[in-house]
């Protein structure tokens, strides 16, 4: 497909690839693309920008070379750890076995750490998120990691949001 011939959704794709890590909203990344319109304005336009085949195209476009890329990087990973495996089993060094095995399921996503914060039922309580965000920081000393986390969940959230806004508008 290439760039958009009009520079303003070329610009508007290009900012909302990155608007939900910057805590930019559709309306807004509309008016940074050079729409001089006021707050609703923008979120109308924006909206209506977002049902067109060419701009959700355009996105898929832009988003895919860094997906296709991080998919090769895990398989080529799996790969590798798939021979660190076997020659530590034929060594008989099942530590080291074991560590290539659970690489494998954390690349493939079927291992996930989970880390449990406080006491069981410790966030039940908790309503507003500034709430949730003080009681995570009071039980967690070490929060400097923090912030790039919830920068990636937000931004998961958004292609998955993304992603079902995509199969919706397919369906109709």
């Amino acid at each position: 497909m290439g760039s958009l011939t009009n520079i303003r959704h070329e610009q508007f794709c290009r900012i909302m690839l990155t608007a939900a890590a910057k805590g930019l909203s559709q309306a807004r990344a509309y008016q940074l693309a050079g729409y001089d319109v006021d707050d609703n304005t923008a979120r109308m336009a924006a909206s209506r920008l977002m049902t067109r085949d060419s701009i959700r195209m355009r996105l898929d476009e832009l988003r895919r070379p860094k997906e296709q890329k991080v998919k090769a990087d895990a398989a080529s990973l799996i790969e590798k750890s798939e021979v660190v495996y076997t020659r530590a089993v034929e060594k008989d060094q099942l530590a080291a076995a074991r560590g290539a095995i659970e690489l494998q399921g954390k690349l493939s996503g079927a291992l996930v750490d989970r880390v449990e914060i406080g006491e069981p039922g410790a966030f039940a309580g908790l309503t507003r998120p500034e709430e949730i965000v003080s009681a995570v920081l009071a039980d967690n000393e070490d929060a400097a990691g923090w912030p790039e986390t919830l920068r990636w969940m937000a931004d998961e959230i958004e292609r998955q949001l993304g992603d079902r806004a995509r199969v919706v508008g397919s369906e109709g």
